[in-house]
């Protein structure tokens, strides 16, 4: 996170000293071999990233109530027009109140595969029949020298709440540099291993969620396997000494774990976070991409309707790639520029609706 300062919002100091963080980001240790990516893992992922790669998330004092400006901005979207909304409402609606809020960050959607966007939004896994596992994470890095935060533990807080909401029996890892005996301080070692509870014995049916409010940054690649050629991290507690955690080694240790039947849903409020976990998929909610996904759907609509009326299209289908700018394109589908590679829409037998997926731009 970094700082803002916007109409009544109070700027807050939680810079770091990015010099300084390069060089222990240079030095630290990977925590996971690298295995092959699965460009469409089994599993299905969907993170919700409070910027792009490129800009900072804001940790700010609004109405007298710190907290991160993702995290506040998907609570209060849903707090304000309950669950019946789609995924690509919600994430209009988030940027629309960053926006309001003078907040300049994107947020965005990445998945391990194709995702209707037009589908109501849940976080429960649609075969519900397994366990709700949390993982939550909250850093005010309380006294470091530099880049401590506020809303981090608020989040943490309000977030948990909004799962309990959702569904009974969650078991829930909290980890929060507080006073809490029961809150096992964010080190890396706790990090590391809190993902691994999170993922142990996984099994289809299973609805898993994992919520991180606090630093990040990016540094340059050493292996080539960032067409940006910058790795993001997270920034653990214990950072200074014992180094941040890799985008290389989340994936390891979530999408590489993480088996076909099972829904996790993940929110990163931290800057840089847009890859974070390294998804194929990815949609940036800016004005220009929900606009033109709006209008695309109006058109097939319309062809729809041509078609069904001609008595065409009897069966089959046929898919148009939807304009845009995507993330971390599907090496096996590329898009001419301008174009989300991989975001398809399924055109099924006339007066079908048209299905959503496969996105870098979702």
């Amino acid at each position: 996170m970094g700082n803002a300062c916007a109409g009544g919002i109070k700027k807050l100091t939680g810079k770091l000293n990015m010099d300084e963080l390069m060089k222990i980001a240079k030095k630290s240790k990977r925590v996971t071999r690298d295995v092959e990516v699965d460009l469409n893992p089994t599993a299905d992922i969907r993170m919700f990233s409070g910027c792009q790669d490129h800009q900072t998330s804001a940790d700010a004092y609004n109405a007298g109530v710190y907290g991160g400006a993702c995290t506040t901005a998907m609570l209060d979207v849903i707090s304000k027009y309950g669950e019946n909304m789609s995924w690509i409402e919600l994430l209009q609606r988030m940027r629309q109140d960053l926006e309001e809020n003078q907040y300049t960050q994107i947020p965005q959607l990445s998945s391990s595969h194709s995702v209707d966007l037009e589908s109501q939004f849940s976080i429960k896994n649609p075969n519900s029949n397994g366990r709700f596992k949390a993982l939550m994470i909250g850093i005010n890095y309380v006294g470091h020298e530099e880049g401590e935060l506020n809303g981090c533990h608020n989040d943490v807080i309000k977030m948990t709440e909004y799962l309990k909401s959702q569904a009974d029996g969650w078991e829930i890892r909290t980890l929060m540099d507080d006073e809490d005996e029961d809150h096992p301080m964010p080190t890396k070692e706790n990090i590391v291993n809190g993902i691994k509870w999170l993922m142990e014995d996984a099994q289809p049916g299973d609805t898993l969620f994992w919520h991180y409010s606090g630093h990040g940054g990016s540094c340059p690649d050493e292996n080539g396997d960032e067409e940006d050629g910058m790795d993001e991290f997270l920034c653990p507690v214990d950072y200074p000494e014992n180094g941040i955690l890799l985008d290389d080694d989340v994936y390891n240790l979530v999408v590489g774990a993480c088996p076909g039947g099972v829904r996790m849903t993940v929110v990163m409020d931290c800057c840089h976070s847009g890859t974070i976990m390294d998804l194929p998929n990815n949609f940036q909610a800016t004005e220009e991409n929900c606009n033109d996904f709006m209008a695309e759907l109006q058109k097939i609509a319309a062809q729809l309707q041509a078609l069904a009326a001609q008595g065409a299209a009897q069966s089959g289908s046929r898919a148009i790639t939807l304009p845009g700018q995507g993330g971390k394109p599907d090496t096996n589908n590329k898009a001419a520029p301008g174009q989300f590679p991989g975001m398809q829409m399924s055109m099924p037998p006339p007066m079908g609706f048209p299905q959503m997926g496969g996105y870098p731009g979702m």
